[in-house]
């Protein structure tokens, strides 16, 4: 399940588990952001492979932590909040559920690279144990 479709419904799902009352294209628009953050954090495979930064892991490093999902859902909120103009909980909830959701998939594959949740503080990863 821990596929580009799977991460994808996972965005999907998530924003329909939250409700709004906006308008039809300002529903697509929260569709397709939530989407888009459920395959953010797999973005670090196209930088690593694009850039090559010392240090970086190819997959599953800063992109898969809690810290990374938070900044990026309170970034996402602050740019969006004025056109969406729905109550900020709200909205933080639509960009973080998405994002959270990607690291739940790869969590619960139990295989590949351990997803470091607690990175930068603690850099030990997690896997289901169940495959």
């Amino acid at each position: 399940m821990s596929s580009i479709i799977g991460h994808g419904l996972s965005g999907v799902i998530s924003k329909q588990c939250i409700k709004t009352q906006l308008p039809p294209q300002k529903e697509r628009w929260l569709l397709f952001i939530s989407v888009f953050l459920a395959l953010l954090p797999d973005l670090d495979v196209l930088v690593f492979i694009a850039l090559k930064p010392a240090g970086m892991l190819p997959h599953r490093g800063f992109s898969h932590s809690l810290l990374f999902i938070t900044a990026a859902a309170v970034f996402l909120l602050l740019v969006t909040r004025t056109f969406f103009a729905i109550s900020p909980r709200r909205l933080f909830l639509i960009y973080f559920c998405p994002l959270l959701s990607h690291m739940a998939l790869d969590f619960l594959m139990g295989a590949g690279p351990r997803v470091p949740f607690f990175a930068p503080v603690i850099h030990a990863g997690f896997l289901s144990p169940v495959k």
